[in-house]
C-alpha cells in the first residue's frame, strides 16, 4: 500500500511539473514581429505615416492559349470513340443490348467528346507587355496617372476603415505614437492576348510592411486587385479615360484593404506573450531567472547566481541547483 501511494505521489509531482512547464512555456514564447505590431497597434490611436514605394514593376502580359484546334480534334475523336464504346458495351448483353447501346450511343458520344476536349490542357505565356505587340504596348501606365502617388493618397482616404488611426502621407505627429505603413506594388500584369487590339484585364498586386517604435518591423499583408477585360482600343480612348478610372479602382481597392488590416484586434495570447516580453525586457535579473526556472537547467542557475549574487531570488535558485544536483534529480528532469 504505502509503495502505490508513493508511485501515486511521485507521478503526479511529474504530472504537475509538466503541467506547470508547459504553461511557462506558452507564457514565454517570445511574440512575433507581427503580435507585436498588432498590439501596439490596438493598445491607443496611432499616427501611421503611409509611404509608398515608387519603383514601379515592369508591366507584363500573361497570355492564354485554350488550344482550340487539338480541343477540337480531341473532341472529335472522343465523341466517336464515345459512341462506338456505347454500341459495343450494349451488344455484349444480345440484341436487345445491342438496341440499347445504339439509343444511348448519343450520350456516349457528348461524353467522349467532352472527355477528350478537356484532356487538352490551356497554357499561359509571360512576357514583358511592351514586346507583346502594338496593343498591350500602349496601356503605358506610367504615362496615365503616378500609381504610387494614387495609393498613398487613397489609403489616407480611407480613414473610416482604419479605426481609431489618423493616416497621413510622409511624416506622421508625435514620434511616441507614430508608425509608417510601407506599401510596395509587386506586380502589374494584363491578362489576355496579344496582337494589336487584344481584349486585356488588369491585375495589381501590392505588399505591406508596418515599422512602430522600436524598429519593430513586421510584413503585414498582401492585397490584390483584378479589373475587368476591355479591348485595347476601349482602354486608350479618351486619353485613357478608362484606364485612369480602372488604375483608381484598383488603388482604392488595395488601400481599403491595407487600412482595415490597421484595425485589427490583437488575440489574448499575443497581448499575453508582448506583456510578458516587455516585463522581462525592462527586469533583466526577472528574465534571467525565469530563464534558469522554466529550464530547469543547471548551468542557467549558475549564471543567474553569478550574475546576480545578492539578486531576489538566490535562495531558490540554490534550492533549486540543490535539488537537480541530488541523486533523485533524475526523476525531476
Amino acid at each position: 500500500m504505502w509503495h502505490s501511494h508513493a508511485g501515486q505521489r511521485t507521478a503526479g509531482a511529474v504530472i504537475a511539473l509538466f503541467a506547470v512547464s508547459a504553461c511557462t512555456t506558452v507564457i514565454e514564447q517570445k511574440p512575433t514581429p507581427r503580435e507585436e505590431v498588432e498590439v501596439w497597434l490596438s493598445e491607443s490611436p496611432r499616427s501611421i505615416a503611409v509611404e509608398v514605394d515608387r519603383t514601379l514593376p515592369s508591366v507584363t502580359l500573361r497570355s492564354r492559349d485554350t488550344h482550340p484546334v487539338q480541343r477540337v480534334g480531341k473532341g472529335v475523336g472522343g465523341a466517336a470513340y464515345g459512341g462506338v464504346y456505347t454500341v459495343a458495351a450494349g451488344c455484349r448483353g444480345g440484341p436487345i443490348g445491342c438496341v440499347i447501346g445504339v439509343v444511348l450511343a448519343p450520350v456516349g458520344m457528348v461524353v467522349g467528346g467532352v472527355a477528350g476536349a478537356a484532356s487538352v490542357k490551356s497554357t499561359d505565356t509571360v512576357q514583358s507587355a511592351g514586346s507583346a505587340g502594338e496593343g498591350p504596348a500602349k496601356m503605358t501606365i506610367e504615362q496615365v496617372v503616378d500609381l504610387p502617388a494614387l495609393l498613398e493618397e487613397r489609403v489616407v482616404a480611407q480613414q473610416r476603415y482604419a479605426g481609431r488611426h489618423s493616416l497621413t502621407v510622409g511624416v506622421a505627429a508625435n514620434a511616441e505614437e507614430r508608425a509608417t505603413l510601407r506599401l510596395r506594388f509587386t506586380d502589374i500584369e494584363l491578362f489576355g492576348d496579344p496582337g494589336e487590339n487584344p481584349s486585356l484585364a488588369m491585375t495589381l498586386r501590392a505588399t505591406a510592411e508596418i515599422q512602430v517604435p522600436g524598429a519593430t518591423s513586421s510584413n503585414w499583408g498582401s492585397y490584390t486587385y483584378s479589373g475587368s477585360s476591355h479591348w485595347v482600343s476601349t482602354w486608350t480612348k479618351d486619353d485613357g479615360k478608362l484606364l485612369r478610372a480602372d488604375l483608381r479602382d484598383g488603388a482604392t481597392a488595395i488601400a481599403r484593404q491595407a487600412a482595415r488590416d490597421l484595425a485589427v484586434s490583437a488575440s489574448r495570447s499575443s497581448t499575453a506573450k508582448v506583456a510578458w516580453a516587455r516585463k522581462m525586457a525592462a527586469d533583466p535579473e526577472l528574465e534571467a531567472w525565469e530563464r534558469a526556472r522554466s529550464n530547469w537547467d543547471a548551468q542557467l542557475l549558475r549564471d543567474y547566481l553569478d550574475a546576480y549574487p545578492d539578486g531576489r531570488f538566490v535562495e531558490q535558485a540554490q534550492r533549486r541547483l540543490a535539488r537537480l544536483n541530488s541523486p533523485a534529480s533524475v526523476l525531476w528532469r
